[in-house]
């Protein structure tokens, strides 16, 4: 078992898991434990993501999606971020109320991907890539979350108004992965309103 260090992000081959309030702090040598322990310590490192890119605008909680839309496109190979990243990025980050909302609406992260890998197919090899571009939909999509966070009086653009901005693109990959869910935009549209209430 190797030992995580959050402090540098580096493996140490001790036999622990230990760092910063993580719950795996613990030697663990029986197998079936170990997986456990190693679910356990995934479920920890997916709530301490540390966005790649910032933006500028953007609350934390909507930097950590863009981040998890940035690991999305990645794992599908692909070299840009969309909109149907975007949407699997909120999905993934399980603390804000946009992905407890889409939760409650049966939005599981699995069907999302399989919805995406079906509308836009995997990359053909995994390439290094030092910056993924956002595709002109996911730039339009992020403008329409400014304005919406302008009309509301918000400082910062949230999760929220990136989700009110994908439903308000009906063409996009994210609003099509929801329609084949069973969702109309509409009414996610107002659930999500009634968040800001």
């Amino acid at each position: 078992m190797k030992k995580y260090d959050p402090k540098d992000i580096q493996w140490v081959d001790d036999g622990t898991i230990e760092g910063e309030d993580c719950p795996l702090q613990e030697t663990v040598h029986d197998h079936e434990k170990k997986e456990d322990i190693w679910g356990e310590f995934l479920d920890w490192m997916e709530k301490r993501v540390r966005p790649h890119t910032r933006y500028s605008g953007f609350s934390d909680q909507a930097n950590i999606v863009m981040e998890l839309a940035r690991r999305e496109a990645n794992r599908l190979n692909h070299e840009y971020i969309s909109t149907g990243h975007i949407l699997l990025g909120m999905i993934r980050e399980n603390n804000s109320d946009v992905a407890k909302l889409l939760n409650n609406l049966d939005v599981d992260l699995d069907q999302a991907r399989l919805q995406m890998e079906d509308l836009v197919k995997i990359g053909p090899e995994k390439n290094v890539v030092e910056k993924y571009p956002l595709t002109p939909r996911a730039k339009n999509i992020i403008e329409i979350a400014f304005e919406e966070a302008r009309k509301l009086n918000h400082d910062q653009v949230s999760s929220e108004h990136l989700l009110l901005g994908l439903l308000k693109d009906p063409d996009g990959v994210a609003s099509q992965i929801l329609d084949n869910l069973g969702l109309k935009s509409e009414i996610v549209y107002e659930k999500v309103m009634n968040i800001f209430d």
